[in-house]
């Protein structure tokens, strides 16, 4: 359970550092479950945000996997950089 908290305070730091973090909160606050939450996200994020926010999941997914693998920690900065990353190519 402590991991989970974890994973969510390091979610929810990379949110703040993208700017998503208002709108992501927003919508959490608005619904009960993590499906209407991701419509919320998609109906009132514009079409870049969407985008950004989708690379996010992706890569906090990965960072999870990368910390319980193969036990490598990363930055906030990193996942977000990789992120972005994912977004240019």
């Amino acid at each position: 359970m402590f991991s989970l908290i974890l994973f969510f305070f390091f979610a929810m730091q990379v949110c703040v550092r993208t700017k998503l973090w208002d709108t992501v909160y927003r919508a959490c606050t608005q619904t009960t479950n993590v499906v209407d939450t991701i419509f919320q996200l998609v109906h009132v994020l514009s079409r870049e945000d969407v985008q950004r926010f989708a690379a996010l999941l992706w890569n906090l997914g990965k960072h999870k996997n990368f910390k319980l693998w193969q036990d490598v920690s990363e930055t906030i900065t990193q996942v977000a950089d990789r992120a972005f990353q994912l977004m240019d190519d």
